[in-house]
């Protein structure tokens, strides 16, 4: 099975809420027209089940629908759900404006308290993977539409490692292309052909404000 893996679109500061900004909606659009022009479609699309991603879901699906004419089927799955990032991390992480590998590391290390350990979310996340291919044939092509942790799990998953031993950066709607199978790989991570250098972004904390004030990008 051909598993694409994206963390979702680009944030901004919406009325006290984290949501996908003009350029992660485009992020998405792209994405969704990339993924349309590959030799095998994508034939189903698994989500977390937080608004932002959601809202890069209906993005892409709107895509889908336009190029590919086909109505492609979305099934959520809470276990590829964020980390419950608890009011303290995120505060932290914000004012300390940390990098995608600062509190990622920090986390791992466990000096950093994102409301799950990285052994839970792997444990977790293949839950996830093998309720995916459950769902689909083996020669299948999925998407999994997730944020930046369960994109890492599943990918150390592939590249038989784990969460703790390798981190890293990745950027808005990057594709992870693993294979799973018999035997899991990884073809392609934190690959960005759908973006130009204007659109790659990885949503580091530098870029929000706490707490979380009115639109604006």
């Amino acid at each position: 099975m051909q598993a694409y893996v994206v963390r979702r679109a680009a944030l901004h500061e919406d009325e006290g809420r984290y949501t996908i900004s003009e350029t992660g909606r485009l992020q998405a659009e792209l994405l969704a027209t990339h993924l349309c022009r590959q030799p095998e479609p994508v034939e189903a699309v698994y989500t977390g089940t937080s608004d932002r991603h959601r809202e890069t879901v209906a993005v892409l699906s709107e895509v889908f629908d336009l190029v590919s004419g086909r109505d492609v089927p979305v099934r959520e799955l809470p276990e590829l759900d964020d980390v419950p990032w608890p009011k303290e991390a995120l505060q932290c992480c914000i004012e300390e404006g940390l990098g995608q590998r600062e509190w990622a590391q920090a986390w791992v290390e466990g000096d950093l308290d994102l409301g799950e350990t990285p052994a839970d979310v792997r444990s977790r996340v293949l839950e996830a993977k093998e309720a995916v291919r459950d769902d689909q044939p083996e020669d299948g092509t999925v998407l999994a539409v997730t944020s930046a942790v369960p994109v890492l799990a599943l990918t150390m998953d592939a590249l038989g490692g784990s969460v703790t031993e390798t981190v890293l950066p990745v950027n808005n709607t990057a594709l992870f292309d693993l294979r799973w199978g018999t035997s899991d790989t990884a073809v392609q991570l934190n690959a960005t052909p759908h973006l130009s250098d204007g659109l790659l972004t990885r949503d580091g904390f530098k870029t929000l404000s706490w707490p979380p004030g009115p639109a604006g990008e």
